[in-house]
């Protein structure tokens, strides 16, 4: 091969590490978060950002070990253990998130990209993730912040007036909580979809 020229091989692999990095590792952002919260979350970040938030479905076990119960999988958790999802961690025998306020995707996507097709037809979704996901499918084209912890991707510190603020000022008409598995950022995703309510948007939960 000449001296400075790549072969093809090198190329597609170059190629799609850029394309992952935008589309998937919080590349988006400066088009699709408001003036206010472009000051706040400034350039992306590794690990959480925000203060963990004491997760809202869980039990206390003895010893300090919990069970998770957002999701089917129950986890039982040891203390400074996480759960399968790996955003959330047992600290003295409460359980909180990493995952509220530190989304690590953001993208204003046509609705039909959910994929739904008769629901506000010709609109755009304001869609956010954060790491972390309670399923290991072997298909995910968002594996890169599915099967990664919070403390492992690049993250907006972002809290739920933030989010829905961008998503007014995008133009968007719905906040869809979408790329990884929504059930496993509930806190976050509750609290924002009150607010995005209360602002005339919809809600939708691509699960």
């Amino acid at each position: 091969m000449t001296e400075g020229k790549m072969s093809r091989r090198e190329l597609i692999f170059g190629a799609a590490r850029a394309c992952a990095a935008l589309s998937v590792c919080g590349g988006v952002p400066a088009a699709v978060l408001s003036a206010s919260a472009r000051a706040d979350a400034a350039a992306p970040r590794n690990a959480p950002s925000n203060a963990p938030r004491e997760v809202a479905f869980y039990e206390k076990l003895p010893e300090k070990m919990i069970r998770c119960t957002i999701c089917p999988r129950k986890c039982k958790v040891g203390d400074m253990e996480r759960g399968f999802c790996g955003n959330k961690e047992n600290r003295g025998g409460k359980y909180f998130t990493l995952a509220y306020g530190n989304p690590c995707s953001l993208g204003n996507d046509p609705i039909e990209k959910k994929p739904l097709f008769h629901f506000l037809p010709g609109t755009n979704a304001f869609s956010l993730a954060v790491a972390g996901c309670n399923f290991d499918c072997k298909f995910c084209q968002n594996w890169q912040i599915s099967q990664s912890r919070p403390d492992e991707t690049e993250n907006y510190a972002l809290n739920p007036e933030q989010v829905v603020a961008a998503a007014v000022e995008s133009g968007s008409r719905s906040v869809v909580y979408t790329y990884t598995e929504p059930t496993v950022f509930y806190e976050y995703m509750l609290d924002i979809a009150k607010l995005a309510r209360e602002r005339g948007l919809l809600n939708g939960m691509h699960t």
